[in-house]
This record gives C-alpha cells, structure tokens and sequence, in this order.
C-alpha cells in the first residue's frame, strides 16, 4: 500500500527532524507543552495504545517527570497507529516549517525511540534520568547524604565545606536542599537552611526546593520551604 508507505516514511522523517534538532540544540522554541504533545503521538503511532499503568505520585521528581510523559501517551490513545502518525506529521509540519521529502518511495530507517524524546536541557525537561546516576557518591557523598537523611555525617561536612552550600550541584542542578526535599526529610532541610541553603536555587530545569516538596505533597517541608522564601 504505497499511501501508508508514504505516511509512515513521512512518520520517520519527521521524528528524525526532531531527534536531530534536540541533539544539535535547534529546538529551543519549542515548549513543553509541544514536546509532550510529540511524545504522546510517537508513542501511540509507534507502540500503539498506552496500556501502562500510570506512576504513582509519590516517588518524588523524577516520577513526576514518567508521569507527564504517561499522561501525554494516554491522552492520544484513541487514536489508531495511522491516525496518531498523521498528527504527528501535522504538529511537526506546523512547529518546524517542515514539509515531507516527495520522495518516500524507499522506507526510511526510523529514528531510535530512546534518543528521539530524551528531551534535555536543549529542548524541554523531561528526560527520566535514574537517581542513582544523577549522584555521584564517591566524589559528592554529600547528595547521598541529603538524599538519605544522614544528618551526622551531612552536618560534619557541612561545619567543612558551608561555603559550597549553594553552588555544589548534580549533573542535573540538583543542590542537596533539592534532594531533601525531594526525600521529604525535613530535619535535613531544617539543618541546610540552618547552614545557610539558599530556598531560591534551582536545578537545570528551573525548579526549586519548594516546587520539589509540593509535586511530592511533602506539606511540612513545603511549610518550612515557605517561610523562608518570604
């Protein structure tokens, strides 16, 4: 069926477009908004109907992040495979200023499904990274410790290195006030701003503490967040 051929050949070019322009940082005008819009159609029309079940709330920021992802993947599942893939041309069509190559006679290699919506810092922010990577124990121990609620040996290094408070970050921009509050410790939030923790840094999304404590309903901290951004 030379149609669909042409539709799905189209589907491949398009999804290359944009795996190419997140890779070579040329997708910057496109919000979040768009790109999950992207990533619920690329799912549907390459996978089908999301069949998954959704993740729960309270793993802290980086379930957040499979959620919104799961959400936009739900939110077009009624659409067949064909359908999904014809909106996906269209938005890409619309967003980019791109039109299809006329010749899709030859079935194009389809862009890897990993990389298409890593979706980093050059054109949104939902990239699921594993926290375990984010930290690096052996030379940070000091985000293991916020991360863990480990107060003894967080407040030694803390009396030793107070000056890094607010600028030793993760590869993502997470401080360790991030990661407490993602943890929902809230001595160890309490014995950070103690040291000086700055409530108003954010990480490489532009997300503070505070929006981390609430995403992970944690009232207490986000509280104490509160009041001290006031």
């Amino acid at each position: 069926m030379e149609i669909e051929t042409s539709i799905e050949a189209a589907f491949n070019e398009a999804a290359s477009l944009v795996e190419s322009s997140a890779s070579n940082n040329k997708g910057t005008h496109l919000d979040d908004k768009l790109m999950l819009q992207l990533y619920g159609l690329y799912k549907v029309a390459t996978v089908g109907e999301c069949k998954d079940q959704q993740p729960t709330l309270y793993s802290g920021i980086f379930n957040m992040k499979a959620r919104w992802k799961w959400s936009a993947w739900k939110e077009f599942s009624s659409l067949s495979k064909h359908d999904a893939m014809v909106k996906y041309i269209e938005v890409v069509k619309e967003s980019f200023g791109w039109e299809p190559n006329s010749n899709h006679h030859a079935q194009q290699r389809p862009p890897s499904s990993s990389n298409v919506f890593m979706m980093g810092n050059s054109v949104s922010s939902f990239a699921i990274p594993s926290p375990e990577e984010d930290v690096d124990e052996e030379s940070d121990p000091v985000f293991a410790w916020a991360k863990d609620g480990d107060l003894i040996k967080l407040r030694g290094w803390l009396e030793n290195n107070v000056s890094k408070i607010n600028s030793i970050a993760d590869s993502n921009g997470l401080k360790p006030l991030h990661w407490a509050s993602d943890r929902g410790h809230l001595s160890t939030c309490q014995l950070l701003l103690k040291f000086g923790a700055n409530p108003h840094v954010v990480d490489n999304d532009g997300m503070t503490p505070l929006e981390y404590a609430e995403t992970c309903d944690h009232a207490e901290i986000v509280a104490l967040l509160r009041g001290n951004t006031l």
